[in-house]
């Protein structure tokens, strides 16, 4: 099988704070195929995702979230839970996309018929705080697979 992996943590990339560099990790193969090439299919990956610093699943987060604002104010936290999905299609993804091609020569295209599929897998989800006294930036880890399109049936992501 021809698909090349290749594994990156791109922690912060979504943040705008200068004051926090990437950390970038590649795990297996190179990005010499990727030389010459303008475009690049893009999907995203948040299945077995983490939150908080306690390292919860994403589904259970989203329940406790929900039933903690719905205590506070019926339908908050039905409208809290909505807004965390929609804001991936409507606000990450196009920022993700907007920095990744100022970054470099690739255009993503989520809808392309491209050579390369970039696979963008969030796995951890820092949501951040402020409470004064104390406070925590928001954050994601995530990896970065590169696989030839042809070969995404076979990776069960088609």
């Amino acid at each position: 099988m021809k698909s090349l992996k290749i594994a990156l943590a791109l922690a912060a990339l979504l943040a705008s704070s200068s004051a926090m560099a990437q950390r970038i990790k590649m795990k297996e193969g190179n990005l010499d195929m990727l030389k010459g090439v303008k475009k690049m299919n893009i999907k995203y990956d948040y299945s077995n995702m983490t939150c908080t610093t306690k390292d919860i699943p994403e589904a259970e987060f989203i329940a406790n979230k929900k039933e903690e604002y719905n205590k506070k104010e019926t339908g908050k936290g039905d409208h809290w839970a909505e807004g965390w999905v929609a804001d991936r299609e409507n606000r990450y993804a196009p920022k993700f996309r907007e920095m990744f091609e100022k970054q470099s020569d690739i255009t993503l295209d989520p809808s392309g018929n491209e050579k390369y599929t970039l696979i963008f897998h969030t796995t951890h989800t820092e949501t951040g705080y402020n409470i004064g006294i104390s406070r925590r930036n928001a954050y994601i880890d995530a990896e970065a697979l590169v696989v030839e399109s042809a070969q995404l049936y076979y990776l069960g992501s088609n």
